[in-house]
């Protein structure tokens, strides 16, 4: 009589450890919770979007390891070896210049490899695609939400991906002359937010919460000896900083470490369920959901130099719970151990499908 087999729950697989390769295993483990991302590689849709760029060969084995891992019939205690995903991912770093990922077993930065994969991604999908903005403003926010749509689009309508759709987001740069008021606009986009920590580096300083990192990291600047197009002198000048373009999930990157080499442990308070970056956004509200939710993050424990990444993620047959995968090891996590002070990458999930962007 053979022994039942007994199944894993669904997504609970851990990757194994190549040597040094947790960071990886982190970043990997935090994309894959990105349902949009599981959505289009579990379909085929995808095979027939890969181009012919230096970073294309990338996409195929990152949709094989996402695919694996949220197969619904491998046995409890499967592990996948990412293997072939390494050898490939070191050898477009190579290509590419980037020369610490391109070095087998070195521990990299978990943060800058899981934005290097989202960059490969995007690059190895990209495609032209007709976009086009419509309609005549009239007031100055419409006029705003015009100039955003038509950056977005001269940035877009020749590079486009369903990555872009998901991840991407567009800030608002502004500088405000403070003789003559006047005033000038301009819109970037971004795969991601790294934010400070509020008085990290100063001792006995209070944690902050994660709406006050925030809050300094869209803090208005004053910018000495501005050259202003409306003076033609160098003036001092306000700097404002907003998002006009919100993707469908949010990287967060909290710095925690500063240029002395050393790490911030201060834990940054967050509801997991709810943040609203309502107070920071100028774009189209009436179709832009800005409540987002945590749905994963990156621990970093140790010293800048060295140390040990693991993921923990929630559970996806029941969102009130979370699981903790470190390296091969898969495990529940309380809830109120999720966030710590060694909480370094989050990744939001938007609570609406609404969006102002657009494309194929």
């Amino acid at each position: 009589m053979s022994e039942e087999k007994t199944l894993a729950k669904k997504g609970q697989i851990g990757l194994v450890n190549l040597g040094n390769t947790c960071f990886l295993n982190s970043a990997l483990q935090l994309l894959r919770q990105s349902k949009s991302l599981r959505i289009y590689f579990q379909s085929s849709d995808w095979e027939k979007g890969v181009n012919q760029s230096k970073y294309a060969p990338m996409v195929e084995p990152i949709s094989a390891l996402i695919k694996s891992i949220w197969r619904e019939d491998l046995q409890k205690g499967t592990r996948i070896s990412p293997g072939k995903f390494y050898t490939i991912l070191t050898d477009i770093a190579a290509k590419v210049g980037y020369d610490d990922l391109a070095v087998k077993y070195r521990q990299c930065d978990a943060g800058e490899a899981l934005l290097f994969l989202v960059d490969c991604l995007h690059e190895g999908l990209a495609h032209t695609v007709e976009m086009a903005v419509t309609g005549v403003p009239v007031t100055p926010e419409e006029k705003r939400l015009h100039t955003s749509y038509t950056q977005w689009t001269k940035h877009y309508k020749k590079q486009w991906s369903m990555v872009a759709k998901v991840f991407h987001g567009q800030k608002m740069s502004a500088i405000t002359c403070k003789k003559c008021q006047y005033h000038s606009e301009n819109f970037e986009s971004w795969n991601s937010l790294s934010i400070p920590i509020l008085n990290g580096t100063v001792p006995g300083s209070p944690a902050p919460t994660l709406m006050q990192c925030l809050g300094e990291y869209f803090k208005d600047e004053t910018i000495d000896d501005y050259h202003c197009e409306s003076c033609g002198n160098k003036q001092a000048a306000n700097h404002t900083i907003r998002l006009s373009i919100l993707p469908k999930n949010l990287i967060l990157i909290i710095n925690r470490f500063t240029n002395m080499g050393q790490k911030v442990r201060a834990k940054i308070e967050f509801n997991l369920d709810l943040l609203d970056l309502d107070n920071w956004f100028i774009g189209n509200k009436d179709k832009t959901n800005t409540v987002y939710k945590a749905i994963s993050v990156i621990d970093h424990r140790g010293i800048m130099q060295g140390g040990h990444y693991y993921a923990s993620s929630r559970d996806d047959t029941d969102q009130t719970q979370w699981l903790r995968f470190n390296d091969d090891s898969v495990g529940e996590m309380p809830t109120e151990h999720v966030n710590n002070g060694d909480t370094y990458v989050i990744l939001l999930e938007q609570q609406s499908d609404e969006s102002p962007q657009k494309g194929k």
